[in-house]
């Protein structure tokens, strides 16, 4: 097959470069069209219940369309709120952008019906004091000021709710002012959601302008949070990783390349390639998918470290080729080094095809794997990266091949002194000679505690996630500062319940505040309410009707018509009649227009028809560290309740994906096994490759828990793609290996050490550190996430580099050592 295609490379070369250049153009284009979701839900299963009602749970105005402003007031509170009147006056004129302030006191948010009834009690007080007062004034002779002292108190009572629904639209409803007086702040509805990526960054930079131009008189400093100003740091992040990680890893592996072969038309030729390999990927990523998402986004990167490694391969093969055919080739004239290095990348592609189309299976096998992990965003990177790994090995032996013969007319090759080669390879003699046993049996011996911390590591598997985000982002440090001084949550720690039956929701909080000692706070309908209203509606229902019907004097009328809440009373009291229970009366409540939508977003949701009332649940301490989050999740569902959260969703994907994960790393280990089997042909040393593979994997994860980094979601990840990206090292050498044998040269000879050490050792070198240079390079990404999982990548490649040739390399020659010791016995 490669023999053909190294003839078809040979005489069509031109051709294929003009193809490539004009699809590369068109890609290009199309990769400029990408966008990157940051959406973190796409790591949410399809199709499942849970993961649906999240969905809808965690979607809507309530989360997706809110933006918090945040002032820095140092205890200045009458500026603030002078200053807070002038932003809410302002912005109220974008009609465009904003919809509306949100109030921040909850039963002001519920309107006049919701301060009505959450001083239920009180509307006897009022009827009972009228009356009496009535009384007196006809009796003059009853006067007892105890009683008067009391009618006093109830008076008060009654003025302070009247004044509270009076202040319902006052500014400090919308504008909050923390206890120490350090912070105010303010919510702001957007008419479209975050994720509209466009108008977000339009609004928020309005805003911005238009708050700043506000607060800079009062010498006050603000920042942004909620989703808004989230999405936008996401974004900014997760594009400037991706551009970053992208770019360095290009420009490293070009400088890598020229600083080991000394050659500018070769890194050129490398460098045009491993372009057109990525717009030629993003195209591809484009037409498929639309978009890359955050947990794809450093899949570029990945796919550049990946691919280099067959333009490594092939270009070696060609400079072998060259050096041994064609010693006086700079002298050569331009069309004779042509005519050379079209023979050489003909050479190149018989002989290291084989391997590199191995190597190019057993890594597309690792990452298709993926697609058994019931999660679309971990889906989409197997399917991605195997998509991109395909179109990089057809970059790399079709168009590669084309650059090389066109910039060889301005190649010189630089040609290695034998003095230091042999001194190169009397190192590898020496190193096999003395010291490969001992290294074999330290390797080996290393091993034995490196399993045991390997299982002791996925046993103590730690479902805390690492950051996706910074905290120093502009929406979590404003976050951070609402919570210090307590005016804050995060979504990312609530958890919420729903109930169809009302008369639960105190039971409910009452078991969370004593069965949870990770919840320090529940909120609900019943927080607000009266307990009576709810446990003894029948009584509360009669009473209060005939209180409402019994108060009609004038004093009430007037003053009821005056805070404009005497047509929400009549209503509340048609409510009152129709109602045959509580349930029933907060059912009608509810789909009435007494409660702004908001509220009803609030306290309630319609599921399967039904109307639900929810339970707000806020945790204690921060349950991201420590492991707590398999605790508190475990502690949930022992309480008997069902919950809805990020907290929970994210532990049941982890708990999902671990097993996808064991069952996709089975599906992988067979799909490597049969191209490895059908290449080297040999039981014995496909056993040695796949021993190494799994070597490689039970020291770097038990050293990974020696040293403090436990499993978790990010590095139980790199399982699969380390599989595939491993076994490419060992498959090469010990197919060199096996075909210089077969040649008959023997392992301590200038030439065997040369072509399988020096050679084809120098291109799995250059392949590991261009790798892990891609891993490596997440180090000065902004996201905790990406950097832990580059880390543990790029120190699982090195390691696997170590083992090729300390151990795999020493087991080979040590195998031939004996048989050829036994052959001299026979």
């Amino acid at each position: 097959m490669f023999g053909l295609l190294s003839k078809f490379v040979y005489r069509f070369w031109k051709e294929i470069l003009l193809v490539g250049v004009l699809v590369s153009i068109l890609m290009t284009y199309l990769s400029l069209q990408m966008s990157i979701k940051t959406d973190l839900l796409v790591l949410l299963p399809h199709n499942d219940p849970y993961s649906q009602r999240y969905k809808e749970l965690f979607t809507g105005e309530t989360v997706s369309e809110t933006l918090m402003i945040v002032v820095d007031i140092d205890g200045r509170t009458f500026e603030a709120m002078e200053a807070a009147a002038q932003i809410k006056n302002e912005l109220e004129k974008l009609t465009g952008i904003v919809k509306s302030f949100r109030k921040l006191d909850t039963i002001s948010l519920m309107g006049p019906a919701g301060i009505m009834l959450t001083h239920a009690n009180l509307f006897e007080k009022l009827s009972s004091t009228l009356n009496f007062l009535n009384f007196l004034i006809a009796n003059p002779a009853a006067v007892d000021f105890g009683i008067i002292r009391q009618m006093g108190i109830s008076m008060n009572k009654v003025m302070d709710l009247l004044r509270e629904m009076e202040r319902i639209e006052s500014l400090d409803k919308y504008a909050l002012i923390s206890d120490d007086s350090q912070i105010l702040t303010m919510t702001v509805v957007l008419t479209r959601p975050a994720l509209d990526l466009a108008f977000t960054q339009r609004a928020v930079s309005l805003l911005k302008e238009k708050v700043g131009a506000i607060l800079k008189p009062y010498g006050f400093s603000f920042g942004f949070s909620g989703s808004h100003q989230g999405a936008l740091d996401s974004q900014r992040i997760i594009f400037g990783d991706f551009s970053v990680t992208t770019l360095l890893t290009l420009g490293l592996i070009t400088v890598l390349f020229l600083v080991s072969y000394g050659n500018i038309s070769i890194t050129l030729g490398i460098f045009l390639t491993l372009v057109t390999g990525s717009v030629f990927s993003l195209g591809a990523f484009y037409l498929i998918f639309q978009s890359l998402e955050f947990t794809s986004s450093f899949v570029l990167a990945l796919l550049l470290g990946l691919g280099i490694d067959f333009g490594i391969h092939l270009s070696n093969r060609s400079m072998e080729y060259l050096l041994e055919n064609y010693p006086g080739f700079n002298a050569l004239s331009r069309k004779k080094k042509q005519e050379a290095m079209r023979e050489a990348v003909q050479y190149a592609i018989q002989s290291a095809g084989k391997g590199i189309f191995t190597g190019a299976l057993t890594t597309i096998a690792a990452f298709l794997s993926m697609v058994f992990v019931d999660s679309p965003g971990l889906q989409h990177i197997g399917l991605m990266t195997g998509l991109g790994i395909s179109l990089f090995f057809v970059s790399m032996v079709l168009l590669l091949p084309g650059w090389l013969v066109l910039f060889s007319t301005f190649m010189r090759i630089r040609t290695p002194k034998a003095d230091r080669e042999r001194k190169r390879e009397g190192r590898f003699r020496g190193y096999y000679s003395r010291f490969s046993r001992w290294v074999i049996l330290s390797t080996t011996l290393l091993a034995i505690p490196c399993a045991v911390l390997t299982i002791i590591n996925f046993i103590h598997f730690d479902y805390t996630p690492t950051k996706a985000l910074p905290d120093e982002i502009e929406s979590i440090k404003t976050l951070r500062a609402l919570q210090k001084h307590g005016l804050g949550f995060s979504v990312d720690d609530s958890i919420v319940a729903f109930v169809e039956d009302p008369l639960k929701l105190y039971a409910i909080e009452e078991t969370l505040r004593k069965e949870s000692k990770y919840i320090g706070s529940v909120v609900s309908l019943a927080t607000y309410l009266p307990r009576s209203v709810i446990e003894d509606f029948d009584s509360f229902r009669q009473e209060t009707v005939r209180v409402l019907n019994d108060a009609q004097n004038a004093f009430t009328l007037i003053a009821l018509k005056r805070l404009n809440v005497y047509d929400e009373i009549e209503e509340i009291l048609g409510i009152l009649v129709k109602s045959k229970n509580f349930a029933h009366f907060a059912e009608l409540l509810f789909k009435s227009a007494l409660f702004p939508p908001e509220v009803k977003d609030f306290f309630t949701m319609e599921i399967d028809g039904k109307l639900n009332f929810r339970v707000y649940a806020f945790t204690n301490t921060n349950i991201w560290q420590h492991n707590r989050l398999k605790h508190y999740v475990e502690e949930l569902n022992e309480i008997g309740f069902q919950f809805y959260g990020y907290p929970i969703i994210y532990y049941q994907i982890t708990k999902k994906v671990i097993s996808s994960i064991v069952f996709s790393v089975l599906v992988a280990l067979v799909m490597i096994v049969v191209p490895v089997v059908v290449t080297l042909r040999d039981f014995q040393l496909t056993f040695l490759a796949l021993l190494a593979l799994i070597l490689n994997l039970v020291i770097l994860f038990g050293l990974s828990y020696l040293f403090g980094t436990g499993l978790n979601f990010m590095t139980l990840l790199g399982l699969p793609l380390l599989l595939g990206m491993a076994i490419d090292a060992p498959v090469h050498l010990l197919l060199r290996y096996k075909d210089e044998r077969s040649k008959g040269s023997q392992w301590h000879t200038d030439d065997f050490l040369k072509q399988v050490f020096l050679g084809t050792g120098k291109a799995i070198t250059l392949s590991a550190l261009t790798t892990a240079i891609a891993f490596f390079s997440f180090l000065i990404a902004s996201s905790p996430l990406l950097l832990e999982f580059g880390v543990m990548l790029g120190t699982g490649i090195m390691i696997n580099w170590l083992l090729t040739f300390l151990w795999v390399g020493g087991i080979r020659i040590a195998i031939d050592q004996k048989r050829k010791t036994e052959g001299k016995q026979e």
